[in-house]
């Protein structure tokens, strides 16, 4: 608790927990308490990929089938749950499509001061494969894109039946989805594709980040030890608001959170308060 860095929050997630779960496997988790144990792991693995830039194991079909057992009934029980499940599955879909995202404009990085140089004679079949999986990656911006956008009416309408909490800790993650979908795609490199990109208008990107603010409040004033987690959510929220009342919202979260024990929370709101400065404020969202 007393780390300042990330280190050790990475390190129980992936050198432990992960270790745990990779080596039993998807035929572990087959009883309902051992899934909802999983489900929990979901979420937190999920934003731990997201955060750290790298790939999603959980996108797997192994990992995926897991998700799909309640979607057989129509009962309002089983709803809640099937369209929590299929949250959790845009959000291990996600953290796949950052790292492939990433990964691509590395490479086209690369390809593009190669092809610079006079000496060098790149294989136009190398360009054309690298351009067909950017391509790839772009469709499967506009699946996840779908997917959440049809999540989201069942969402709002449901009636939470394990509370407040679960409802505003669920739609955070919702909110938070659109915004980091459409900040993958913010690369220029992405327009020497010539396809329409899977980006959400700015003004729809303020509406979502101010959503999930309101939610991430609610949710953090009955959070304990697993405060810590909510991080990479409110830096996501953080680097979208320019309103000064947003802002004051967002570094009282940094602040209750650290109040919690966590010295990583002050590492954030430092970095957040950086980028903040570079990109100035203003009075709107």
């Amino acid at each position: 608790m007393t780390d300042a860095s990330t280190t050790r929050w990475y390190l129980m997630m992936k050198c432990t927990l992960q270790r745990i779960v990779q080596l039993g496997g998807p035929e572990s988790f087959s009883r309902p308490v051992a899934l909802a144990i999983f489900n929990q792991y979901w979420v937190l693995e999920s934003l731990r990929t997201l955060a750290f830039d790298e790939d999603n194991a959980l996108a797997d079909p192994k990992w995926l089938s897991l998700l799909g057992r309640a979607e057989e009934s129509s009962t309002r029980k089983v709803a809640t749950e099937r369209d929590h499940t299929r949250l959790l599955r845009c959000m291990a879909l996600l953290g796949r499509l950052n790292y492939r995202s990433l990964s691509w404009l590395v490479r086209a990085r690369a390809m593009r001061y190669s092809n610079s140089l006079p000496t060098n004679n790149i294989s136009s079949l190398r360009d054309s494969i690298h351009l067909g999986e950017g391509k790839d990656i772009i469709q499967e911006g506009h699946m996840v894109r779908q997917e959440l956008l049809k999540l989201a009416p069942d969402l709002h309408t449901h009636n939470w039946i394990q509370g407040r909490s679960l409802y505003d800790l669920m739609m955070s993650l919702y909110h938070c989805g659109p915004i980091s979908l459409s900040r993958l795609f913010i690369d220029p490199l992405w327009s020497i594709l010539g396809e329409p990109l899977p980006m959400l208008p700015e003004d729809a990107i303020r509406y979502h980040a101010i959503a999930a603010l309101e939610h991430l409040q609610r949710r953090l004033q009955v959070a304990g030890m697993e405060s810590v987690f909510f991080l990479p959510l409110l830096t996501t929220v953080a680097l979208e608001v320019r309103s000064r009342v947003y802002r004051d919202k967002i570094s009282r979260i940094f602040d209750s959170v650290e109040g919690k024990g966590f010295a990583v929370a002050a590492t954030a709101r430092s970095d957040t308060q950086l980028a903040w400065a570079l990109v100035g404020s203003s009075g709107g969202g």
